[in-house]
């Protein structure tokens, strides 16, 4: 008698020697492919890593030369260079790395500048030739507990220049003589007198009116945030604010080690409030093994029309959008830009 046995992924090992596993068929942008990884793209299996880096390299390098952005970074860190064009795709083992050294400096541990500079000596070789804060998008693909998501990471270097550039505008304005309320309030500071703090950009006022009226504006002007897609929600796999979170903290080592010395003078560090994260409203998946083709289904979308973020978009988590024209989407990102069948699914596999 004959059947079908389906064996998890874990348990499928392998074999050493095999003509499968260690003949490779083709090497693209760096990611070896073996036949054995070619077993992958049949129905009802597990995408392996190789596949997903594969795939999303190639989504990048489609993406750069329509664009033609690829590769172009100049040595300039002004105010316009922090617009954010073009995308980064990081490895799949991005993430677990970034976990296990968030869990080598210790669990709860703060996000201090000596834990920034502990955790930058082990990731500062993993994007050479890149500077991060001047792509419009960061993917990171997650790979835990046998389950594949994405997340998004949208203007992160439009969240910096949103800040620092308005501090700077505050100053030359002081010294050109039309003093604005925020200098104002720095002005009439006295020693020891009991300040608050803006949550958003960290400007300090001494009245909690003042630094109240701050946060609204910082809060209405907000242009950056983490979309996490995840297809498989019912499942309960992946923790959206874990993940966004360890996120963060990889992201101010970088910005602590990279721009913390450079003329962007102000800003402190990504946060739950200036870089929120929320979870994306996509098609799921009816069984546990099409996760991977899902993810790339998503992030092809999200690269080829990148959502346009402000105030709005944040309060009703992309369910109301703009194009780039600047109007309304009558049905919101998700349903104009990532609607797809499993009919969809099946050709992407």
């Amino acid at each position: 008698h004959y059947g079908i046995c389906h064996v998890p992924a874990n348990q499928v090992k392998p074999i050493s020697g095999s003509h499968y596993t260690e003949k490779v068929l083709l090497t693209y942008e760096k990611v070896p492919i073996t036949a054995h990884d070619l077993l992958r793209l049949r129905p009802l299996t597990y995408l392996n890593d190789s596949i997903m880096n594969f795939y999303l390299k190639h989504l990048k390098k489609r993406y750069d030369e329509s664009r033609c952005d690829a590769a172009e970074i100049t040595e300039g860190r002004e105010w316009d260079d922090l617009d954010g064009k073009g995308c980064h795709v990081f490895p799949s083992f991005t993430y677990t790395r970034i976990k296990n050294i968030l869990a080598q400096i210790g669990a709860g541990a703060r996000d201090s500048k000596v834990n920034r500079e502990r955790m930058w000596k082990d990731i500062k070789t993993w994007h050479r030739g890149e500077d991060l804060f001047k792509k419009r998008l960061l993917l990171f693909p997650i790979n835990e507990r046998l389950h594949w998501t994405i997340l998004v990471v949208v203007n992160p270097g439009r969240l910096m220049r949103r800040y620092k550039k308005e501090l700077e505008d505050t100053r030359l304005a002081y010294i050109d003589g039309d003093t604005p309320p925020e200098i104002k309030a720095i002005a009439k500071r006295k020693p020891g007198a009991k300040r608050w703090r803006c949550d958003f950009c960290s400007t300090v006022y001494d009245t909690f009116m003042e630094a109240e009226g701050h946060e609204k504006f910082c809060l209405d002007h907000r242009v950056a945030c983490m979309i996490h897609f995840d297809s498989g929600k019912s499942f309960h796999l992946h923790n959206m604010n874990e993940i966004a979170s360890n996120i963060r903290r990889y992201l101010n080592a970088y910005y602590d080690a990279e721009y913390g010395s450079s003329s962007h003078t102000g800003f402190r560090s990504f946060t739950q409030k200036n870089l929120v994260a929320f979870s994306a409203m996509i098609p799921q998946q009816d069984n546990t093994k099409d996760c991977g083709v899902y993810t790339l289904e998503n992030a092809e979308r999200v690269i080829a029309n990148p959502p346009n973020v402000d105030h709005h978009f944040i309060l009703n988590k992309g369910d109301k959008a703009k194009d780039d024209d600047g109007n309304d989407l009558k049905n919101g990102y998700y349903k104009t830009h990532v609607q797809y069948s499993k009919d969809d699914i099946v050709k992407k596999r």
